[in-house]
C-alpha cells in the first residue's frame, strides 16, 4: 500500500516544462532577432562557440546556455552624435585569415555625404577586439560600450 502512495505522489515534471505558444515564439525569435544572419566563431579552448549579430550599426554577443541563445548583450555601438542620424552601412564577415571583421557607418539626417560616426573592428577569438583609428589597429574594450 505504501508503494502505491509513493508512486502516485510523483508528478511528471518534464510535461510541466511545455512552453505556451507565446513562449515558443519568444524562444525562436531570440535565436536570431536580426535582419542579417548571425556569425558564429569557432570555440576557443573547448568552450562553446561565440555568436554575434549586427543591427542598426550595433554589434551584439549572444549568451548561450546548453546550445541555446538566452539573451543578447550590446558590445559595440556607434560613437555619440548629438543630432539625428541613421545607420547607412554595416557589415560583418570573416577575413581570409579567419578574423571576424565589422564595419559600420552612420550619417547625419538630411546632411548627405560621408559617415559622421563609423568604426572598423576585428577579432580572432571574439574576446579580444581591436578598432582601427588613424590607420592603426588598437585594443578595444567591448565591455565599456553597453547602453
Amino acid at each position: 500500500m505504501l508503494v502505491i502512495f509513493i508512486i502516485s505522489g510523483c508528478s511528471d515534471e518534464i510535461e510541466a516544462l511545455t512552453l505556451t505558444d507565446e513562449e515558443r515564439q519568444k524562444v525562436i525569435h531570440i535565436q536570431n532577432p536580426f535582419t542579417e544572419p548571425v556569425v558564429k566563431l569557432s570555440p576557443v579552448n573547448n568552450e562553446e562557440s561565440l555568436i554575434f549579430g549586427i543591427q542598426d550599426c550595433k554589434v551584439y554577443e549572444a549568451k548561450v546556455i546548453k546550445g541555446v541563445v538566452v539573451e543578447w548583450s550590446l558590445i559595440i555601438k556607434p560613437d555619440f552624435y548629438p543630432f539625428g542620424h541613421a545607420c547607412t552601412r554595416q557589415k560583418m564577415h570573416f577575413l581570409e585569415g579567419g578574423e571576424l571583421f565589422v564595419q559600420t557607418c552612420t550619417q547625419a539626417l538630411g546632411a548627405g555625404g560621408g559617415c559622421i560616426t563609423s568604426g572598423r573592428y576585428k577579432t580572432i577569438d571574439g574576446i579580444h577586439w581591436e578598432r582601427e583609428g588613424n590607420g592603426e589597429w588598437k585594443a578595444y574594450n567591448k565591455l565599456n560600450h553597453s547602453e
